[in-house]
């Protein structure tokens, strides 16, 4: 992404860093706005394993 600010420049980053199965920041971003829209609450503990891809 061109021109994002400092912070997310460094969320890439990370999220590059972790492994070839993690989510791309732009994946991330409609995966949490998916998240915001949902009618039910679903906790971080469940839904974070697929942005790290610890479920393999």
């Amino acid at each position: 992404m061109p021109d994002l600010p400092r912070h997310l420049k460094q969320l890439e980053q990370e999220l590059l860093a972790l492994n070839e199965e993690a989510m791309l920041l732009e994946v991330l971003d409609g995966f949490i706005a998916g998240l915001l829209v949902c009618p039910e609450l679903i906790m971080p503990s469940e839904w974070l394993r697929w942005v790290w891809d610890s479920e393999g």
